[in-house]
C-alpha cells in the first residue's frame, strides 16, 4: 500500500515536469520563430496553447500570429493579432501586432481598416510606434502612418 505522503510528492513532481516543459515549449516556440522557422513554431504555439494552464500572454501571441501569417494562415492571424492588442499587456507587442495587422489588412486593400489599426496601437506608445513603424519591413504603410498625423 502507498504511503499518502508519497503520492502527493508524486503529484508535485509530475506537475513540475508538466510546468518545466510549458516553459521549454515557449522558448522552442520563440527560437523556432526568430530563427523563421514558421511552421514548426506554428505547431509549438498551438501545442502550447493546449497544454498551458494559462492563455498565452501578448508577446506569445504577437508571434504565433506572426508564424501564421507567414505561413499564408492570415485570418487566423488576425484573430490572434487581435487578441494580442485587446489584451494590452505590453505596449511594444501591441504596437508590432498592430503592424502586422495593418499590413495584411493593406495587402487585402482594406486601407480604411488598416488605418484604423494603426490608429488604435498609436495610442499605446507614441515613440514605440514612431520607431519601430519606421523599420524597412514596414515601408509599405508608410502612405498610411503618414495619415496619422
Amino acid at each position: 500500500m502507498e504511503v499518502p505522503s508519497e503520492r502527493k510528492k508524486e503529484v508535485i513532481e509530475h506537475e513540475a515536469v508538466e510546468e518545466e516543459s510549458i516553459y521549454l515549449l515557449k522558448d522552442r516556440a520563440n527560437i523556432a520563430c526568430d530563427g523563421g522557422n514558421y511552421a514548426e513554431a506554428r505547431e509549438l504555439f498551438e501545442l502550447l496553447k493546449e497544454r498551458s494552464p494559462e492563455p498565452l500572454r501578448t508577446p506569445l501571441l504577437h508571434k504565433y500570429g506572426v508564424c501564421l501569417a507567414r505561413s499564408g494562415e492570415r485570418l487566423d492571424a488576425l484573430k490572434v493579432f487581435d487578441q494580442a492588442i485587446k489584451e494590452g499587456r505590453d505596449s511594444l507587442y501591441d504596437i508590432l501586432s498592430g503592424l502586422e495587422k495593418a499590413s495584411i489588412l493593406s495587402q487585402q486593400g482594406k486601407r480604411k481598416e488598416a488605418l484604423a489599426a494603426l490608429g488604435a496601437v498609436k495610442k499605446r506608445g507614441r515613440k514605440i510606434f514612431r520607431e519601430y513603424s519606421g523599420r524597412k519591413e514596414y515601408s509599405h504603410l508608410r502612405g498610411l502612418i503618414a495619415k496619422l498625423d
